[in-house]
């Protein structure tokens, strides 16, 4: 039995996913806040908060996090043991679970932000500037690449470090608000902040790997792909500081931290 965070789109799916392909049976999983007496009885209900839970109900034994889905995996796949038992891919494999699983509330938000019962993971300080480490430096990367096929910006000569500064920015920009506003939200924001930006930097994909396979596209045509993901993290900004309870003008100061960036390039393109 494999108890999920119910309120955690994300969770669901890969949960069901696992009933879709046989690797559990149809009552196999069961969301967190459902969980009978007698399975709540059996776990550590603390740490199934922050690390699922997969319970076995013949011997009562409970598997927590990235074990649970070696569990599932090579119940099914058996060849993935030996992947299992090799050191620096586990390590690997439970940093990523923790990174996810601490942060799951800003990478797939449900309907609110806390629901008495629910299994929000703790608050967890350090996976989440550890988030906003990795997420922004991804960001960096991929809006470095994209941008490079513009001409006006391949003339600029900016890059990665540029890309990055301007993805941390917006925290500052945006943190100085928040911090007045609802100080207890502030790291809550930043995360959302930078999966909104993940976001649009991994759409933004699909016109990279074009690029590298008809060679050179024409800038307009990065332009106007750009206004794509621009108009999904627009949505998404506004959904998520609405599940956050925060104003709604943040979303306003949010565009204009990127209008006054529009203006800043301009201007530095000008004198170059």
């Amino acid at each position: 039995m494999l108890l999920y965070d119910g309120d955690c789109p994300m969770c669901r799916v890969y949960s069901h996913a696992f009933v879709k392909a046989k690797m559990l049976e149809q009552k196999g999983i069961m969301s967190y806040d459902h969980a009978s007496g007698e399975v709540r009885s059996t776990i550590d209900t603390d740490r199934a908060r922050n690390e699922i839970a997969l319970v076995n109900v013949k011997d009562q034994k409970v598997i927590y996090g990235v074990d649970s889905w070696f569990t599932i995996f090579t119940n099914s796949f058996p060849f993935l043991r030996s992947a299992e038992k090799f050191p620096p891919f586990y390590w690997f494999m439970k940093s990523l679970y923790l990174l996810i699983s601490y942060n799951r509330r800003v990478i797939a938000p449900g309907k609110v932000l806390h629901r008495d019962g629910a299994c929000d993971p703790d608050y967890n300080i350090i996976w989440r500037w550890i988030y906003i480490a990795v997420t922004s430096c991804i960001v960096g990367f991929i809006l470095s690449n994209y941008f490079g096929g513009i001409v006006i910006y391949q003339n600029a000569q900016l890059g990665f470090y540029t890309e990055w500064l301007i993805a941390t920015g917006q925290l500052v920009f945006q943190g100085v608000i928040v911090f007045f506003i609802r100080k207890d939200r502030l790291l809550h924001y930043f995360g959302q902040l930078m999966t909104i930006s993940m976001i649009g930097s991994l759409l933004l994909i699909p016109v990279i790997l074009l690029n590298r396979i008809f060679t050179a596209l024409p800038s307009e045509t990065y332009l106007l792909y750009f206004t794509f993901p621009v108009t999904i993290m627009l949505w998404q900004h506004i959904r998520r500081i609405k599940i956050l309870e925060l104003p709604s003008f943040l979303t306003i100061t949010w565009i204009g931290y990127r209008l006054l960036l529009l203006v800043l390039f301009y201007f530095y393109t000008l004198k170059s």
